[in-house]
C-alpha cells in the first residue's frame, strides 16, 4: 500500500481531490452544532457529541438514519440540517487549517488541477470557498447535489471527469474521514487521510496518512519539484 502511494508521488500528480469540512476548514464544532439543532427540531433525543463527530462526512439522510431518526422524520431533519449548514458555514467565520492557502497556491502555480469533493451542496461549498478566498485555486466542486455520496466512488469519478483526468494512483484524494478514504480507494485513486488522528478506521483504510493537511501539501510539493 505504501509502495503504491510512493510510486504515485515519484511523478507529478495528475490531480488533487480534497474534502472540504475538517480537511481544508476547521469547522467540526459548527457541524456538530447543526446536527444537535436538527435533532431538537425533529424531537429526537440528544446524543453525545463524540458520536456526532464520528458521523461527519456522511450526507444528512445517512446521518439521520444512523442516529435512529424515524424515516418519516428524515425529510424534516434533512431540511433543518441543510438550512443550518447553509447559514452557519456560509456566514462563518471558521478558520482554514494552517498551510491550506499556501498549499493550494502552490498546486495552482504548477498547474496541478484541484477539485473539492464534499458532502455539502455545490453552491454552499463554493460560497464557503469564496468566503475564505480560496475559490480561485479550485477548478471544480462535486457536491452532494451533483449525484452520489461518499463513500461511493461516484463523486470521485465525477471530479476526475470534470478535471479531464483518468482515475489512477497518480490522482490523490485527501480527506479526514473514512468516507473520503473509501471513496478514493473504490474509485481507484490514491486515498490519503489527513487531520484524522481521532479516526482509527480512516487511518487504517488509507493508502497513506498525514497528521495535518500542510504535511500532505509538503509531500506533494517534495515529490513534484
Amino acid at each position: 500500500t505504501l509502495q503504491r502511494f510512493t510510486l504515485a508521488l515519484r511523478e507529478r500528480p495528475t490531480a488533487v481531490l480534497l474534502d472540504l469540512d475538517g480537511t481544508l476548514i476547521d469547522n467540526a464544532a459548527a457541524i456538530i452544532d447543526c446536527y444537535e439543532e436538527a435533532l431538537r427540531a425533529t424531537g429526537h433525543a440528544q446524543v453525545p457529541r463524540e458520536v456526532l463527530l464520528a458521523l461527519r462526512g456522511l450526507n444528512s439522510e445517512q446521518t439521520a438514519l444512523r442516529l435512529g431518526v424515524q424515516r418519516d422524520s428524515v425529510p424534516r431533519f434533512r431540511e433543518q440540517y441543510r438550512a443550518l449548514v447553509k447559514q452557519r458555514l456560509s456566514e462563518g467565520p471558521h478558520p482554514l487549517f494552517g498551510g491550506v492557502t499556501e498549499g493550494l497556491w502552490w498546486l495552482k502555480e504548477r498547474g496541478i488541477p484541484v477539485a473539492v469533493v464534499t458532502s455539502n451542496r455545490n453552491a454552499v461549498a463554493w460560497t464557503v470557498l469564496r468566503r475564505h478566498g480560496i475559490d480561485r485555486f479550485v477548478d471544480t466542486v462535486v457536491g452532494s447535489d451533483d449525484g452520489g455520496y461518499k463513500p461511493s466512488p461516484e463523486p470521485v469519478l465525477k471530479a476526475c471527469a470534470a478535471l479531464g483526468v483518468a482515475p489512477s494512483p497518480r490522482v490523490l484524494m485527501a480527506g479526514d474521514m473514512v468516507v473520503d478514504v473509501l471513496a478514493g480507494r473504490r474509485a481507484g485513486v490514491t486515498a490519503v487521510c489527513v487531520n484524522a488522528s481521532g479516526d482509527p478506521v480512516a487511518l487504517a483504510a488509507a493508502d497513506l496518512a498525514f497528521p495535518t493537511i500542510v504535511e500532505f501539501f509538503a509531500a506533494v510539493c517534495a515529490a513534484s519539484s
